[in-house]
């Protein structure tokens, strides 16, 4: 149990015990480290109305009700410590609501912060703000930056780029402003609200030479897998969480092989990176790498391995198959896979 824990732990049971100064310490604490933690907040928010301090309860119940705003209780406890305060809350609810319709159809899902720096603009989820890659964006960071470094040496103007495992579409976008407008960036995740979260920043770019593909990107079409709903317990980050092949509970999600797309124009690059299943993902798309021999950039991660039964030999067997080798390791965990030399 991280230390993170351990305070929210402490955090609940102070607030059982009734010591009510000590559970808003603790509740700082969590708050330092996650500052959209809703349990956090909301425990903040009843530890001050109880302690008389109608500001800092206000303050909790707002934020509470503009990170989630499908959730129809904050806004009620909002209104309720207000009431009593006397306070204007129409400039909140007109924002809730512009959160809401951000995000209808994903009524158990952060809202979207959005951004606006030297990288761009764009939207995260609101929740949890700790989150590392989001955090990078935010702050005008480019997250994995030696393999956008890698992918700029091969993407050509016109060309089609594979962004398989998308995320919050960073690299989605960079990918899209190297190929250019006659080109296609092919952007696949299988969370669709992740999905969604890109859309956005696409839209808000007036971007339209990316196709989205929501999909768990695999060696087989159609197969049900199922994605976790990420309760940032196990994990701080989107990202992080990924398909498991033996799970019968979470979001249904069909897979779909990357030759399956059919892609016509000439693809000059391909980033693999979904957690653990990058051998698969690469395996569904054989006829694609065969008919235009493009570099590839995937991941491994030796702890994820055990889930789908795989090791870094499978990798390397794969690899010799579609007679590619090896050319560089980028931060311990990506390889660059290139074409054998005749």
């Amino acid at each position: 149990m991280t230390i993170f824990d351990e305070n929210l732990v402490s955090m609940h049971q102070s607030f059982r015990d009734q010591e009510y100064a000590v559970c808003e310490k603790y509740c700082d604490l969590v708050l330092s480290v996650q500052s959209s933690n809703p349990e956090a907040l909301y425990c903040k928010g009843r530890v001050s109305e109880i302690l008389n301090h109608p500001e800092k309860a206000i303050s909790c119940y707002s934020k509470l009700a503009l990170l989630f705003p499908h959730e129809k209780e904050y806004l009620r406890l909002l209104e309720k410590v207000s009431s009593e305060s006397q306070v204007n809350l129409r400039d909140v609810k007109e924002r809730v609501e512009q959160a809401r319709l951000q995000i209808e159809s994903f009524p158990g899902r952060p809202s979207l912060q959005f951004f606006d720096n030297s990288i761009g603009k764009g939207f995260v989820p609101a929740h949890p703000s700790n989150d590392q890659i989001a955090q990078k964006m935010v702050t005008g960071q480019v997250f994995d930056s030696p393999i956008v470094d890698i992918a700029k040496q091969y993407i050509s103007l016109g060309s089609s780029v594979i962004d398989a495992g998308a995320n919050l579409g960073q690299m989605t976008m960079i990918f899209s402003s190297l190929t250019g407008s006659s080109g296609v960036v092919y952007s696949i995740e299988a969370d669709d609200y992740l999905t969604h979260v890109t859309q956005e920043s696409l839209k808000i770019n007036n971007i339209y030479n990316v196709v989205q593909v929501c999909h768990a990107v695999h060696e087989f079409d159609d197969k049900a897998l199922y994605f976790p709903v990420q309760d940032f317990k196990t994990y701080h980050c989107y990202g992080a969480y990924g398909i498991d092949p033996h799970s019968q509970s979470g979001r249904q999600v069909k897979t779909k092989t990357i030759d399956s797309l059919n892609i016509s124009v000439p693809v000059s690059f391909m980033k693999v990176d979904v957690q653990g299943s990058d051998l698969f993902a690469m395996r569904g798309a054989v006829r694609t790498i065969q008919k235009y021999r493009f570099p590839i950039i995937f991941e491994y991660e030796e702890d994820l391995q055990e889930i789908f039964s795989t090791t870094f030999q499978d990798y390397v067997d794969f690899v010799s198959s579609i007679k590619y080798r090896f050319l560089k390791t980028i931060d311990r965990i990506n390889y660059l896979i290139v074409p054998q030399e005749h």
